[in-house]
């Protein structure tokens, strides 16, 4: 039976890696969300007649930059003077990171390094999960309980994130190509993330992104240094990320090559 199954991720437990071997034996095609995954499912024995490179799209009309939205919300959330990094997503604590997957943690201490440098630096903590807990402590000890504001889950991002200056999304676990930095990307917001599964093919060559090690907090501080310093560098990433999204990543591109491979999958066999 021709079929079509989006590989959104692999088993990335040593424990359970034998998992990965589905994808020898699943029929049809395979839909890989970035080329780390095609790679991934590559380096497994997927033939490569069997695998469709199709990405995560955007809604562009959705997301998109609004100085009204601006204005708006940052007078809502008392942020009218401030540098506002935002970072959107689950938190899920896990006890070997002393931290969450997607690095909220990393994110407040490389705050703490550089509150004395910025004193209008803001975080948007936007998602649920339970290392919410965790984090509140974490910048209750490091006295940056004016910096970090959480806002829970919400259901109005593209408002927020108008609000914002820098997107941040420094993970360190559980990631493949998150659709939360193409929205930022849309938004015309210039981000910073780990060098992680399919970050790095969001960066277009770092004029829109800047990645570092996974976990290297030095790394990612400095450039969220570089991008607090330099408006015009913020703009420039911003305007390269929303082009980069209406060039490759639009719903529209995404769903044209899942209904190609859909189209291809009635003559892919076992």
């Amino acid at each position: 039976i021709p079929c079509v199954t989006s590989v959104r991720g692999v088993e990335e437990r040593k424990t359970h890696y034998y998992r990965n071997f589905i994808w020898l034996i699943t029929p049809g095609k395979l839909l890989a969300v970035c080329q780390n995954t095609k790679d991934r499912l590559l380096k497994f024995g997927v033939r490569r007649n069997k695998i469709n490179l199709t990405y995560n799209g955007v809604n562009i009309k959705k997301f998109k930059p609004s100085f009204t939205l601006r204005k708006q919300v940052r007078k809502e959330l008392n942020l009218d003077q401030s540098i506002v990094v935002g970072i959107c997503g689950f938190a899920m604590y896990y006890p070997q990171f002393s931290g969450t997957g997607k690095g909220h943690h990393n994110l407040i201490r490389a705050i703490f390094s550089l509150k004395e440098k910025y004193n209008n630096l803001k975080v948007l903590v936007i998602g649920k999960g339970d290392g919410i807990p965790y984090l509140k402590d974490l910048a209750s000890n490091l006295s940056l309980d004016k910096n970090i504001i959480f806002l829970g889950e919400r259901f109005d991002i593209p408002r927020l994130l108008c609000a914002m200056d820098i997107y941040c999304l420094p993970s360190v676990y559980g990631e493949f190509f998150p659709n939360s930095i193409l929205e930022a990307m849309a938004a015309k917001l210039p981000w910073l993330g780990s060098d992680i599964a399919g970050l790095k093919e969001l960066t277009a060559n770092s004029q829109a992104g800047l990645v570092s090690p996974k976990g290297d907090l030095e790394k990612l501080t400095n450039n969220l240094d570089l991008l607090c310093r330099d408006e015009d560098l913020r703009l420039k990433m911003g305007e390269k990320g929303r082009k980069e999204v209406t060039e490759r990543f639009t719903i529209e591109a995404v769903s044209n090559r899942i209904y190609e491979a859909y189209n291809q999958s009635q003559n892919c066999f076992l």
